[in-house]
């Protein structure tokens, strides 16, 4: 899978995942040639083991997004 394919897979943005790559907490990718791969079975393996730490929105939209991205709201 390309970056970009993983960003869909997992609907953050591809800024996101290489965020994750460069600070070693994201998925493993490979390098063929000069371009980043994911394996999907590992991408799906790594979203599984984070599940924990994820929100699914309530709204319309069921994004999934880090619970670290929220903070609590008081009243």
């Amino acid at each position: 899978m390309s970056t970009e394919e993983v960003a869909d897979l997992l609907y953050v943005p591809v800024e996101t995942v290489h965020k994750w790559r460069t600070a070693g907490v994201g998925p493993s990718a490979y390098r063929i040639g000069n371009r980043l791969r994911y394996r999907k079975s590992e991408v799906l393996q790594w979203s599984m083991d984070q599940a924990e730490g994820w929100a699914v929105c309530s709204s319309e939209c069921g994004r999934v997004y880090m619970r670290g991205a929220f903070s609590q709201i008081d009243g």
